[in-house]
């Protein structure tokens, strides 16, 4: 009988390893983030994906942004959601915006946002070879309003897969027991494998 309850109580707690993991993963990334898709014809381009910024964190990585651009109207009009923290709560904003073309060929579509204070960015969309960038310059100083020193001059924006974003925030968020909370379950797969 002590043998049968001191195994109820390994299963218990083992179980509850895996579900303490899980939660603390999931309150770190609480949303999966879309795929990279980009698609686009001599008139209409459509991109989804989550912005990065080259060699840098970005503040807000939990995001995700959808860019449509119709060359009839000449203009590019994106929608972004981002979860954002601050004093323990976690709140989701949405914006949308809409970009000037200018310019547009059979390699890429390139959009200007004109609108922030101190700086401008120049985004430009590549169909063909399934790629969004973006650059954001500071502004001139007889251009900018405020104080602008703290921005650097340039940073470099890449649009990627969402997964390529929440998995290394996965991996960061993982407790020190995680590995052995998941080794039962890693080696009954193994075995299952040498079966099939």
């Amino acid at each position: 009988m002590k043998k049968i309850a001191i195994g109820i109580i390994v299963v218990v707690a083992w179980i509850g390893l895996m579900l303490l993991t899980e939660l603390m993963q999931s309150a770190a990334v609480p949303v999966a983030l879309p795929t990279l898709s980009v698609y686009g014809n001599e008139s209409f381009v459509w991109v989804q994906g989550t912005w990065t910024i080259e060699g840098e964190k970005h503040a807000f990585p939990l995001q995700t942004t959808e860019v449509t651009c119709s060359r009839e109207d000449g203009v590019c009009r994106s929608a972004t959601a981002e979860i954002t923290s601050g004093m323990g709560v976690s709140m989701l904003n949405v914006r949308t915006e809409t970009f000037n073309v200018t310019s547009w060929n059979e390699d890429s579509v390139v959009y200007v946002d004109t609108s922030p204070t101190c700086v401008y960015y120049i985004h430009t969309i590549n169909p063909r070879i399934k790629s969004v960038t973006g650059i954001r310059k500071k502004l001139p100083p007889e251009r900018q309003s405020g104080d602008c020193s703290a921005l650097d001059d340039e940073l470099r924006l890449t649009m990627k897969d969402g997964g390529d974003i929440t998995s290394p925030m996965l991996e960061e968020s993982k407790p020190w027991f995680a590995d052995l909370a998941f080794a039962p379950l890693t080696a009954f797969f193994k075995i299952l494998e040498w079966f099939s």
